[in-house]
């Protein structure tokens, strides 16, 4: 996966350059190999060669292969007498900064360094594209790690579900992972100085106050309504003005607001 030179500068990954940082990373990674062993996991083509690992390389070689757009390196503005003149000032010339690990990830992407640029830049002769070329490629590899991230999980439940995880074939174990929070690429945050991301627990609280006032809704409102519509008396239903909470957000779960007559919502 061409992982022998790891000195390269990289717009998405930081090098370690601690000697205890490098063995905690050895540690972290062969823990997490014995892990998806026990998990079961496929170690060529799913873990290893044709799979995890080698999303995570296609990544570390766009990082290294960075980007140029009409002045713009890697999103900085470089000097006047670095560029060259060109004579046509509607066309947007934007690509690969360095096309050895670009030729890198797309051999293992299984695709021409051409048709990467297509993927990943658009086409050169667009020119209203308002997205930056390290915008494009911050997006490109965004989509890359989310789908790590989802195969991880897509395994994971995988494992989890199998009926042999009981000891016996016969019972079947329906479990699952969910992610409340979806990893990103290091989402920042708002630029105020006493600014704050919430944290997980403020997440699982707001989640139960959520489900809890969700089932004050149905033992109380809910079934007054139901009973009501059983004794053929006509009620406004509630549903038409409830909005969507956390709880439908986090269940995966989907509303679509329904319209009254006579067009009004």
């Amino acid at each position: 996966m061409f992982l022998t030179d790891a000195n390269e500068p990289n717009l998405f990954m930081t090098k370690l350059h601690r000697p205890e940082d490098r063995e905690a990373a050895r540690g972290y990674w062969i823990q997490l190999c014995h892990d998806a062993d026990l998990l079961g996991f496929n170690m060529d083509d799913e873990w290893l060669t044709g799979g995890i690992a080698r999303l995570l390389a296609i990544i570390y070689h766009l990082g290294c292969a960075g980007c140029v757009e009409d002045g713009f390196i890697n999103g900085s503005q470089v000097e006047e007498e670095d560029l060259e003149d060109d004579d046509d000032g509607n066309t947007t010339t934007r690509g690969f900064m360095y096309m050895e690990p670009a030729h890198r990830a797309a051999y293992l992407l299984n695709c021409s360094v051409e048709q990467l640029s297509m993927a990943v830049f658009g086409s050169p002769d667009r020119g209203d594209c308002e997205l930056s070329a390290l915008d494009c490629l911050r997006g490109f590899v965004q989509g890359l790690y989310q789908t790590v991230v989802d195969t991880l999980v897509m395994i994971f439940n995988r494992c989890l579900s199998s009926r042999g995880i009981t000891g016996s074939g016969n019972v079947p174990v329906v479990a699952q992972v969910l992610l409340f929070d979806p990893a990103g690429i290091q989402a920042p945050l708002a630029k105020t100085r006493n600014s704050s991301g919430a944290t997980f627990p403020d997440l699982l609280m707001n989640y139960a106050n959520d489900r809890i006032g969700k089932l004050f809704h149905d033992t109380t409102l809910g079934l007054d309504e139901a009973r009501m519509q059983a004794e053929s008396n006509r009620v406004p239903s509630s549903r038409d003005f409830k909005p969507l909470p956390l709880s439908y957000t986090a269940d995966g779960d989907h509303l679509v607001p329904m319209t009254q007559p006579n067009g009004m919502g």
